[in-house]
């Protein structure tokens, strides 16, 4: 198995195509400074493994990002004759060659993705060449590996099991060698980012999309075998995923917890969006359906601490510093967590009509108007607002001082950047359009037999899978431009895959 993917990677075709994405990445990083987002980047590079980069932020990208700052750090001791020191347990020293050697890895591997993603999707050199245009013409993937975050290898792993996904819909492989495979890369995915749990629906729902058409009783034992396993692998992922945080925290000694309420607090802060009698008859409600007196005077206080979740973290801890007895930090840290959890469970148990409506918004929004030059857009303000965030705290200040990345010539190249017409008729589309556009299409196709059926499976699989990444996120989340990054890869894999079969006529 493993034999095979080295040559399929290395194999002649996927250099070429790696070959031919490459302008997209050499304009990228050479007129962009890295881009920075907010506090989480800095943490991710630069935090012990705690609560920050092993719950808050799965612990791959954090662990995988600092090894080119210590490879950095290395290179400069050597000729400096200087004694490296590394502690696991410290902050990570920020250098510019180390984060400069990290854009190079992630797009290198976006490089190779994209060519493994190319080469599945299309067969022959023609179709290739056109949907390597279409990349080349779709800055918000080449824009991802430019970021100092989560999202960078985010892209790149989903665009792997993307690959993964076709090439097993198409094969119809449902081989426990090969399965293990696409579980590997779903694996490492859930540990880059916990929303891409998601993606454990796209080769279940490519096989059951198959009994839209008639089958006979052979194929359907075939096709449920297909789903069963495929359900097995995600699980055995999900799983996997867990026990790995589990594990990682006995070893760096952070109590284990959940701390999806921690973003979940956003949707709280809309309950101002009530008339005042209506707010306070709410709060009420909460409070009468807590049978904790802390939970009942911490629903209130929390709602005064607008900005970032560690405001209402913060809040919650020092009613427990007041009303427990002392205790150790961490533990201190677990209860205020399982506090806050218990808030957001009272607030979804009472199921507010304004949730729901925010959330079909959010939604709508994302599938009728949001663009991928929203989002590239979106991560170059970010970009911007970082840095200056950088330079006006006094402990990020600490950090980031001296390193050319972070400095305000950085942020006006960040701007200049902005400023440029890199864009293609796509990026003014809707990816939710494009979406929902090329499965129709697709539809149509496949009727006439001048698309393979495979291929439509996967794009109603895509779309599905795209529909439920953004109920859960928005469930939990008020809408951001960021958050749609997932929908443009999915809407790229989409068009992808019409461009890579349509018009030859099938027979299946």
């Amino acid at each position: 198995m493993w034999r095979g993917v080295w040559r399929r990677l290395l194999a002649k075709e996927t250099l070429l195509c790696a070959l031919a994405l490459l302008p997209g990445s050499i304009f990228v990083f050479t007129q962009l400074p890295p881009l920075w987002r907010d506090n989480d980047s800095i943490g991710q590079l630069n935090s012990p493994p705690g609560q920050f980069i092993l719950l808050q932020f799965p612990a791959l990208y954090p662990f995988l990002s600092r090894l080119p700052l210590f490879l950095a750090s290395a290179l400069t001791s050597l000729f400096h004759d200087t004694p490296l020191y590394v502690d696991a347990h410290a902050h990570v020293l920020l250098n510019d060659g180390g984060i400069y050697l990290l854009l190079v890895a992630q797009h290198l591997a976006l490089l190779f993705a994209l060519a493994l993603f190319v080469v599945t999707v299309a067969p022959g050199r023609a179709r290739r060449l056109v949907i390597i245009l279409v990349a080349l013409l779709t800055p918000v993937i080449f824009l991802s590996a430019q970021l100092i975050s989560s999202e960078a290898l985010g892209v790149i792993l989903m665009i792997l099991l993307l690959a993964l996904a076709l090439h097993i819909l198409r094969e119809e492989k449902s081989d426990w060698p090969t399965l293990g495979l696409f579980g590997i890369c779903l694996f490492l995915n859930i540990m880059t980012r916990h929303v891409s749990a998601v993606f454990v629906a796209i080769l279940p729902l490519g096989f059951l999309c198959a009994f839209l058409r008639p089958v006979g009783q052979t194929t359907s034992a075939l096709l449920w075998r297909n789903f069963l396993r495929a359900v097995t692998i995600g699980a055995l992922a999900i799983c996997f995923s867990y026990a790995t945080t589990f594990f990682l925290c006995v070893i760096f000694r952070e109590p284990y917890r959940s701390i999806v309420s921690r973003t979940a607090v956003y949707r709280l802060d809309e309950i101002d969006q009530l008339p005042p009698a209506e707010r306070a008859a709410f709060i009420r409600t909460l409070q009468d359906k807590a049978d904790d007196p802390l939970i009942k005077d911490a629903i209130p206080i929390i709602l005064e601490a607008k900005g970032y979740w560690s405001r209402s973290l913060l809040e919650i801890e020092r009613l427990i510093e007041a009303r427990h007895p002392p205790m150790p930090a961490r533990e201190r840290r677990k209860m205020t967590d399982a506090s806050l959890a218990k808030i957001m469970g009272l607030f979804y148990s009472a199921a507010p009509p304004f949730l729901v409506e925010n959330t079909r918004k959010a939604i709508a929004n994302s599938l009728l108007q949001a663009t991928d030059d929203e989002v590239s857009t979106a991560f170059l303000k970010i970009g911007v607002v970082s840095l200056q965030v950088f330079r006006e705290s006094p402990r990020l200040r600490a950090r980031t001082n001296g390193l050319t990345s972070c400095s305000a010539e950085a942020a006006g190249r960040i701007t200049a950047f902005a400023d440029r017409h890199w864009l293609s008729l796509a990026n003014k589309i809707p990816c939710g359009i494009l979406l929902v556009g090329s499965t129709a299409l697709a539809t149509l196709l496949a009727l006439g037999r001048r698309l393979p059926r495979w291929r439509l499976h996967a794009l109603c699989a895509i779309l599905f899978t795209a529909l439920l990444l953004m109920i859960g996120t928005f469930a939990v989340s008020p809408y951001s431009e960021r958050q749609i990054l997932p929908a443009c890869i999915f809407a790229f894999a989409s068009i992808a895959l019409l461009l890579g079969g349509a018009g030859r006529r099938c027979e299946n």
